[in-house]
């Protein structure tokens, strides 16, 4: 086992049971599935800097291998993950509770939201 593998191994350990290890896109990153159709993966930790900052992304997970980011949180020092963590679940909750509780009705959601956007930025010109 390398450094960098057990300091992401015990960084991981500290955030509890529901994290695991996995490489993601050839980055060896801390995962956990939030059994809702959410998940985070928690970016830029295989290090062994203290100070690095973590990147931690919010998924919304559909059927097969299809995959839709919801929320990006940058710059999050290690002492902040298990916190930030909690607060994406918590959003994700609340996008539940809204009604966005499928792959296919968030997506559907966020390109409606990206052409609205579209066309007030057309509309500003």
């Amino acid at each position: 086992m390398t450094k960098k593998d057990k300091a992401i191994q015990e960084l991981c350990d500290s955030l509890g049971g529901d994290y695991k290890v996995q490489d993601i896109d050839l980055e060896t990153c801390i995962y956990r599935d939030f059994g809702n159709g959410f998940d985070v993966e928690i970016s830029g930790v295989y290090t062994t800097s203290q100070k690095k900052k973590a990147t931690i992304y919010l998924w919304c997970v559909g059927e097969g291998h299809y995959f839709q980011i919801v929320r990006i949180a940058n710059g999050v020092a290690r002492d902040e993950i298990g916190k930030v963590v909690e607060e994406l679940f918590a959003y994700s909750e609340e996008l539940i509770a809204q009604g966005y509780d499928s792959y296919k009705k968030f997506w559907l959601f966020k390109t409606a939201a990206r052409k609205e956007r579209a066309w007030c930025d057309c509309r500003m010109k």
